[in-house]
């Protein structure tokens, strides 16, 4: 189901419409998987791939999670997931935690009702809702890699290895360290043609000026000397002035 489609509903269609959700068991928040339109049976609604889409809470504006899926998309091809956002203030926001409150109570599963009581409360406390497509024919990392035979055949993925090296310079970009940098492999999801899906992103930026504000412990020192200094206490080389090898520390 298209995230557009998705944006059209009224308060009262968002009241009708949903026919399952279930909140997915990775992550601290995670995100819910929805269906909505028709009713399936109970073995469609266990596999989250069959889902219409994907609705994730989240705290301030949804521009942070736009411009990194823009990014990710522009740098390393990503498939993007059409991200939507729904204020929790509206009208349709309302509707949307009165009917996620219901398909609690309702839940049956202990497993899945356990999760709702742990992820629930970022939904009521929620800024913003994110409407997402459902991405399809897709794996996680975090999985394959540990099946027998999975590191290597995903090292040998070339067109992966070469996308993960783009998602790796636009994330450093962006700011997002919560999938290469502070390693989470589950927010990593790929196609077997090694095409990377743009989930679970978020834009951090920081100001030059706060930057340095932020290291420069005296503020006499230049940005120029306390450049000279880290290279020194972190071992990089410099030749005539020219650094050979540099990391940024902290």
């Amino acid at each position: 189901m298209k995230t557009s489609d998705v944006m059209k509903w009224s308060p009262q269609q968002w009241g009708n419409m949903l026919t399952y959700v279930r909140p997915s068991a990775g992550g601290a928040v995670g995100v819910l998987f929805v269906w909505g339109g028709r009713a399936r049976n109970a073995k469609e609604y266990s596999k989250p791939e069959t889902a219409d889409f994907v609705l994730k809470p989240i705290k301030g504006s949804a521009a942070p999670t736009k411009f990194a899926e823009y990014m990710l998309h522009q740098i390393a091809g990503a498939a993007t997931p059409h991200t939507k956002a729904i204020s929790r203030s509206s009208g349709e926001g309302v509707a949307i935690v009165v009917q996620l409150s219901r398909f609690r109570v309702v839940e049956k599963d202990p497993e899945v009702k356990k999760r709702w009581a742990e992820v629930i409360s970022h939904y009521e406390k929620a800024d913003n809702f994110l409407i997402m497509e459902t991405q399809t024919g897709v794996k996680e990392l975090g999985d394959v890699y540990r099946e027998e035979g999975g590191m290597i055949a995903t090292l040998k993925n070339l067109p992966l290895m070469r996308n993960l090296g783009k998602l790796y310079c636009a994330d450093a970009m962006i700011g997002n360290s919560d999938r290469l940098a502070s390693i989470n492999t589950g927010n990593i999801l790929f196609k077997d043609d090694g095409t990377l899906c743009a989930i679970d992103s978020m834009t951090v930026l920081t100001k030059y000026s706060a930057a340095l504000a932020r290291n420069l412990v005296d503020a006499d020192r230049s940005p120029a000397t306390w450049v000279e200094q880290r290279l020194v206490e972190t071992g990089h080389p410099m030749v005539n002035g020219v650094v050979w090898t540099f990391t940024m520390a902290e």
